[in-house]
């Protein structure tokens, strides 16, 4: 992606340079997130879209066959299901917080029964992802088990994100 010789090092701040950041990367979150995005931005634009896909459907299926590894079969399904839960648990709690937190950002308010039924949606929620991620059954490791699901999560998420904020600007 990068040729010999094209820039003197691999830091951020070199890349972000390189592909003409408007976000200085000086050691503060956001601004080495937004340096880190244009980075990104640089590196998809050269290697095409296409690529870039394949190479996250790669990274995905190494990620979930290293997931695997090391696990009984029980673990292994546990493993697989219990992380396609907490994709569709995070996303009923945002639909839970529209009613609770979002609609006061316009200017609305809901119903009380309506705030008590999302309450008690977003509380029962987070009681699943608890029990997601911290397993029930015999594991190997219930730490490995647990850090297997957040970080794939967590990792497809800020994937998903990147792809959603690439998509938008073009």
């Amino acid at each position: 992606m990068l040729g010999r010789g094209e820039v003197p090092n691999r830091k951020l701040s070199t890349l972000a340079r390189l592909f003409g950041s408007p976000d200085t990367p000086d050691h503060r979150a956001l601004h080495d997130a937004r340096a880190t995005v244009h980075v990104l931005h640089g590196l998809i634009e050269r290697v095409g879209w296409r690529m870039a896909c394949v190479w996250l459907g790669i990274v995905t299926l190494v990620l979930g066959l290293l997931s695997l590894t090391g696990v009984r079969a029980q673990e292994a399904f546990q493993l697989l299901d219990n992380a396609g839960g907490v994709f569709y648990a995070l996303t009923y709690l945002a639909l839970f917080a529209i009613p609770l937190f979002g609609m006061k950002a316009l200017g609305v308010r809901a119903p009380w029964w309506l705030q008590i039924a999302c309450a008690s949606g977003f509380i029962v929620t987070l009681v699943y992802i608890r029990f997601a991620i911290v397993p029930i059954t015999d594991v190997v490791s219930p730490l490995a088990f647990a850090v297997k699901i957040v970080s794939t999560v967590l990792l497809a998420n800020v994937v998903g994100v990147v792809i959603y904020v690439l998509g938008k600007r073009k």
